[in-house]
């Protein structure tokens, strides 16, 4: 218990998402962007919003009988904020990393939620219940192209497109002549 307690400290949602933060800043300066803290920015604030409204919404006793200060015990937030700052870690890397790296935010939403059952903090359902929220949060971010907006490549995308369409016009006009 003892070294759960130091996982979950060390890895509470404050020090990540200030890591994330460090994290994020850095490969902005890097690239010369701010793309990356505006991404970071709006997938913190969605994340955060919506476990917490969620929490709110559910107001579920965690095992000790206590509905604690935010809400309830439903979703694990701890889980929510290793699993979505690991993964907007990843998301920041791609696509210079491989599909393998994904297992790190899978790893660490599996060590926080053991760590959150040996402490009895939380019910298995709550721990569940933020993987599969912030699952969902990674999923959206991906889907809906803000990664690759991050990284520049939906103008780039765009932009071979309309060029491409440009190569095809003249092709189909230097056949015809």
């Amino acid at each position: 218990q003892l070294w759960a307690d130091l996982v979950i400290n060390g890895l509470h949602p404050a020090v990540l998402a200030a890591l994330l933060f460090l994290f994020t800043l850095g490969y902005s300066i890097k690239r010369r962007s701010l793309r990356p803290v505006a991404f970071t920015a709006v997938a913190c604030l969605a994340t955060v919003a919506v476990t917490a409204a969620t929490k709110i919404a559910v107001g579920r006793l965690d095992p000790h009988g206590d509905v604690g200060n935010d809400g309830g015990s439903f979703p694990s937030g701890h889980t929510v904020a290793v699993v979505v700052c690991l993964g907007l870690g990843v998301l920041i890397m791609q696509p210079r990393v491989g599909r393998r790296v994904w297992l790190i935010p899978a790893f660490g939403g599996v060590l926080m939620g053991a760590c959150l059952l040996l402490q009895a903090a939380h019910w298995s359902t709550d721990i569940a219940g933020g993987g599969l929220l912030a699952t969902g949060v990674l999923a959206i971010m991906i889907a809906s192209g803000a990664s690759r907006w991050m990284h520049g490549q939906i103008r780039k995308d765009h932009e071979t497109a309309h060029s491409g369409r440009e190569s095809q016009t003249a092709s189909l006009t230097s056949i015809s002549q």
